[in-house]
């Protein structure tokens, strides 16, 4: 894929004893007026939000800086006559990633481009919400110029985060994109979330299919917890089960039970008697509370044992679907012949098969996400 044109721009103060700088990037131009991302110590670091130029305009602060998140929004009028870049919130960690940015050498400020890879993912806390942030390693020199700079997927030429510090040298962390809709709600609007149109056809089909292991890696795991839910909500109902049936066994034995089965026809015990017959009618109905209780309970199990047999079932999906697509992936001799010869397969599963259930509507989202990549390989690419 071409490079597109950068839409870094370099920030720096108004203030003429001020030399510092920083780095930011153009999201969007709308009604005359650009919008700028970049980090909001970048804005102090320069004497505060009102002491600020990008690109040698005078800049504003959108909507003021939020305590706990290190970025910020700059807007200029007239607007830049620069392009704007995509945002992207669509991550995988390990990710090549390319750093866009200012730096200092000797006496002159340099704009330069760094490769790069993310690695642990985090998570910051501000305004009662969570945004991603990620340690990020680069084969250069990560100066502090480049705070405020875009983290660049390589494959989708799209911004995914906004460099807030380095850490050493050679690494340093930056935060997900999606923290910018804390600072303006416009910024929603900019987000692509369906990256597919922006690869090559060839490149989508492994992209797809990758997202989806990991989706079915995911799956299969909820699976198995789901598993265990089921078998302990069985032991539960089963203890339940047992449970009454020890209380109805011993309402049997017991002796006001066993009373009215015996005629004793002495005066003393007549009042004893009309009172154990009172108890045991109380017992026989709690028996038959209890029986249907128990009736109801083995209805449950037997639901439980259903779904238990469903989601072992789904989660065996879970890992032929991973096999086939990683196969899929390792080779592209023959990838549409294998595609083809999975849908025929899944058609025959569904067939043979008249019980419904919810993997067959997962089975048949596959075939068509199969046929779709089928297209695809049809389709000549024009990236």
């Amino acid at each position: 894929m071409a490079r597109r044109p950068d839409s870094s721009v370099i920030i720096t103060s108004i203030k003429d004893d001020e030399n510092g700088f920083g780095t930011g990037f153009i999201i969007a131009t709308k009604q005359k007026i650009t919008y700028i991302a970049t980090c909001a110590h970048v804005i102090n670091n320069l004497g505060g939000i009102d002491y600020v130029k990008v690109a040698g305009q005078k800049a504003e602060v959108v909507n003021g800086l939020l305590p706990g998140l290190d970025l910020a929004i700059l807007s200029t009028t007239p607007p830049l006559e620069k392009p704007a870049i995509s945002l992207q919130t669509e991550v995988f960690l390990e990710c090549e990633v390319r750093i866009e940015g200012f730096s200092r050498l000797v006496d002159m400020t340099v704009f330069d481009t760094l490769d790069g890879k993310l690695t642990r993912e985090r998570e910051i806390e501000c305004d009662n919400q969570r945004i991603r942030m990620w340690e990020l390693n680069t084969e250069d020199g990560l100066d502090g110029g480049y705070s405020g700079s875009p983290v660049v997927h390589k494959e989708t030429n799209c911004a995914i985060a906004v460099i807030v510090h380095s850490r050493g040298s050679k690494a340093g962390n930056a935060v997900s994109v999606e923290g910018l809709n804390l600072l303006w709600k416009g910024v929603s609007e900019l987000f692509i979330r369906d990256i597919s149109f922006v690869l090559p056809d060839e490149d989508r089909l492994v992209k797809d299919i990758s997202f989806f292991i990991l989706k079915s890696k995911d799956n299969r795991i909820a699976q198995i917890d789901k598993i265990n839910d089921f078998h302990q909500e069985r032991r539960s109902v089963e203890k339940n089960i047992l449970d009454i049936n020890k209380r109805i066994e011993y309402l049997h034995k017991s002796e006001p039970f066993n009373a009215i089965k015996t005629t004793i026809d002495d005066d003393v015990f007549r009042q004893q008697i009309r009172q154990d017959r009172d108890i045991s009618f109380q017992a026989q109905k709690e028996i038959n509370e209890l029986k249907q209780k128990r009736e109801e309970l083995v209805k449950e199990l037997r639901t439980i044992e259903e779904d238990i047999t469903e989601a072992n079932a789904l989660r065996d999906y879970y890992e032929e679907r991973s096999a086939f697509e990683e196969k899929v992936l390792s080779n592209n001799t023959g990838r549409k012949r294998r595609l083809k010869s999975k849908i025929k397969e899944l058609w025959l599963r569904i067939e043979k098969t008249t019980t419904d259930s919810f993997i067959f509507s997962v089975i048949e989202s596959d075939i068509g996400r199969y046929r779709d990549y089928i297209e695809r390989l049809d389709t000549p690419s024009n990236s």
